[in-house]
């Protein structure tokens, strides 16, 4: 689906979806390591305390049956910061949302997106011949028929 996306021609692309073995165990070995470990954390825990039912009931120390004026306001704290964070995330997520129809000032349909991986061939990323390959991967793509421009950036936009 992703790849459906991305793409708007008409020629497939071959893709890799093999199981890399090695991250696979690492993964595996590593969620094994702390099940076993967090997983037996709650036995070596000390006693429990019974401050968790006198948190929860909210009970006063002279036992009176009613709330503290000091957990009321604790209480009405936290669902005021929780509304409002609450307010920011969606204001957050709606300023997101209208970035991507931002009129950038350049044409996205019909451009194509490559992110090579110059690491796979041996470059480093402080090589200073990784200029020089990407100049000349930058004239290649110019040079193919029907491209009327190509550039190099350290970044792109999403497509709408």
């Amino acid at each position: 689906m992703l790849l459906h996306m991305v793409s708007t021609g008409t020629d497939t692309l071959p893709l890799d979806v093999s199981i890399h073995m090695r991250p696979a165990a690492l993964h595996s070995h590593r969620h094994r390591f702390h099940r076993a470990t967090l997983g037996t954390l709650p036995l070596s825990a000390p006693p429990k305390l019974e401050l968790t039912d006198a948190l929860k009931d909210g009970r006063s120390s002279a036992g009176t049956g009613t709330k503290t004026p000091l957990a009321n306001s604790l209480i009405i704290t936290q669902v005021a910061f929780s509304l409002v964070l609450l307010a920011g995330a969606g204001l957050f997520v709606r300023s997101l949302m209208n970035l991507n129809n931002v009129d950038t000032g350049f044409n996205r349909e019909n451009v194509l997106i490559l992110n090579p991986d110059p690491s796979s061939i041996g470059y480093k990323d402080d090589e200073p011949r990784l200029n020089a390959l990407y100049r000349q991967m930058e004239q290649r793509v110019a040079a193919v028929h029907g491209v009327t421009a190509a550039s190099v950036a350290s970044f792109h936009l999403p497509r709408r």
